[in-house]
């Protein structure tokens, strides 16, 4: 998948990304995040607003943070 237009996470102005941008920096489909918010089943949830799903940035560095710090203890 090719990286969507826009900035690297940890210079995010914006309080929250697309679909798309979310599902880049997660390295998910934007598909698994739709079926997140549908099942309410994902490790975040979207916010909602005029029809469309926006990701909040601090729950995606959450997020990020989580992973790599279990990612670690795996290896060890």
């Amino acid at each position: 998948m090719a990286r969507p237009r826009g900035k690297a996470l940890n210079s995010e102005d914006r309080p929250a990304v697309t679909t798309k941008e979310a599902a880049w920096l997660l390295n998910r489909r934007p598909q698994t995040l739709r079926k997140w918010a549908c099942y309410g089943t994902g490790p975040i949830q979207p916010i909602r607003g005029h029809a469309r799903l926006l990701w909040a940035v601090g729950d995606i560095q959450r997020l990020l943070k989580f992973l790599s710090i279990e990612k670690r203890k795996v290896k060890k």
